[in-house]
């Protein structure tokens, strides 16, 4: 099994805002996202009770990621 990291949203939030879009970028692009984005996006999640940022669309109700077989990722 292979697993994605997440952010912890309590850590992200403390983060001075200009360095917020260099810690969480685009999946489609790579590109860093705008920092308000995450900001939001940070906040929302709080709101709805995730404890992480998760980083794909396969994680529990807290955020974290529930796992990928090894053969999802081409290997």
């Amino acid at each position: 099994m292979r697993y994605c990291g997440s952010l912890d949203l309590e850590h992200l939030l403390r983060q001075p805002f200009g360095q917020l879009g260099r810690l969480v970028r685009d999946n489609a692009t790579g590109a860093p996202l705008p920092p308000v984005e995450v900001a939001a996006r940070a906040v929302l999640l709080r709101a709805a009770g995730y404890e992480v940022m998760p980083m794909c669309a396969h994680h529990d109700r807290r955020g974290f990621c529930l796992g990928h077989p090894e053969s999802d990722n081409g290997m």
